[in-house]
């Protein structure tokens, strides 16, 4: 899970470390969805709920001002 928040925020590849500004933004967002257990676990052993959950978090990571949503009370 801190893979793909790496992926999709920072601008040097994975493989070169993650920085800890990433680290603190990908816990503070899955914080604000109830998910930041879930930040060390690899994305393949993600039930549904909790990649949805996930998903969430990485959208809301760059402050949009509308998020849609299918299904919002699942």
């Amino acid at each position: 899970v801190l893979d793909l928040f790496a992926v999709a925020t920072q601008r040097r590849p994975v493989w070169l470390g993650i920085s800890r500004k990433v680290e603190a933004s990908a816990r503070r967002y899955l914080s604000l969805v109830e998910a930041e257990r879930l930040l060390s676990r690899p994305l393949g052993k993600l039930s549904g709920g909790e990649l949805q959950r996930v998903q969430l978090a990485l959208a809301l990571e760059c402050d949009p001002e509308i998020v849609l949503v299918d299904e919002p009370v699942a």
